[in-house]
């Protein structure tokens, strides 16, 4: 670990980089997969989670904050306009990692249940309030 000075005042901390191949010499993918899969199942749960997992805005200034999770089967948004009044929520039965939303679509991407990735548009009908 060396440090360095950034624009000649703020210090900046330079790890050395650690890659799956110099961690794991000679394993091949599939045990490295295994061994980290294990040693991630061995940490704790943590006690609390975030509220959300992503925040994005769309073209008319709105909040759509993604209230699931990666690995839940159905994606959640909650969007708020600018006055911070709740718009309404957004369900899609598919776990989606939601990337852009236009005025009229949303964009997203997921993987396949043979783990093939995939991005796909949805399209946007906004409704008025009852």
């Amino acid at each position: 670990m060396r440090a360095a000075m950034l624009a000649g005042r703020l210090p900046v901390v330079i790890l050395p980089v650690l890659t799956v191949r110099t961690a794991y010499p000679g394993a091949a993918a599939a045990e490295v997969s295994c061994l980290i899969a294990e040693r991630l199942l061995r940490l704790p749960a943590p006690a609390r989670l975030p509220v959300c997992s992503n925040i994005l805005t769309d073209p008319d200034d709105n909040v759509w904050v993604v209230l699931s999770f990666p690995g839940d089967s159905v994606t959640t948004l909650r969007v708020f306009g600018r006055d911070d009044r709740v718009l309404g929520d957004v369900s899609i039965p598919a776990a989606l990692e939601i990337h852009e939303i236009g005025s009229d679509y949303l964009l997203a991407s997921g993987e396949s249940a043979d783990g093939e990735p995939w991005v796909r548009v949805y399209r946007v009908r906004r409704t008025a309030a009852p």
